[in-house]
């Protein structure tokens, strides 16, 4: 059903047009002056720089496939969200409700995933398909004390982080919420 909300709600995505300067990293120059820079894993673009150069190769000139993969992530995000959710709440009717409040969000949503001035959606949307598990597996890690669930929210995060720089503002979350834990849980 939140699939199905969200995927009404956002149909017309795939049909956006190239606006303003938020397509820069799918083009070939933009690509090889990022890589051609030392250290390019550093810059806190890799993340749209390397989907940028994968997406130009596998889509060519074919604007609307790129939207509809943002439009397939966008779902994916969504579904990600409800399983966080789910997880730390136990809770379906609450998990619905905060993920379907979250995919029909104009405000939240339209200037990560439509066609503004930068390309948010390459830079910073992505990484969280790593995130958002490596968030659920932490919690399931504080909850079961299994430690290959604590192992695959670490690497889940180091792929996220490591994607898109900016996510480590994300850092907060991993570091305070086993602090809150141990702290509720006496």
């Amino acid at each position: 059903l939140l699939l199905a909300i969200s995927a009404y709600t956002w149909r017309l995505l795939p049909e956006q047009v190239i606006r303003r300067d938020g397509f820069v990293y799918l083009i070939t120059k933009t690509q090889k002056e990022f890589f051609g820079r030392d250290f390019f894993y550093t810059g806190f673009e890799l993340s749209a720089v390397s989907f940028g150069w994968l997406f130009s190769r596998v889509f060519g000139i074919n604007i609307s496939w790129y939207w509809w993969t943002a439009y397939i992530i966008m779902l994916s995000t969504h579904a990600l969200l409800y399983w966080l959710a789910i997880t730390i709440f136990k809770k379906p009717i609450l998990a619905f409700v905060a993920s379907v409040i979250f995919a029909v969000n104009y405000f939240g949503n339209w200037d990560m995933y439509s066609s503004h001035c930068y390309c948010f959606f390459l830079e910073r949307i992505i990484p969280v398909l790593f995130l958002l598990p490596a968030a659920v597996y932490l919690h399931r890690f504080l909850e079961k004390r299994k430690r290959r669930e604590g192992i695959f929210s670490v690497i889940l995060y180091v792929l996220g982080v490591g994607l898109g720089h900016w996510s480590v503002f994300i850092t907060a979350l991993f570091f305070f919420y086993p602090i809150c834990w141990a702290i509720f849980q006496k």
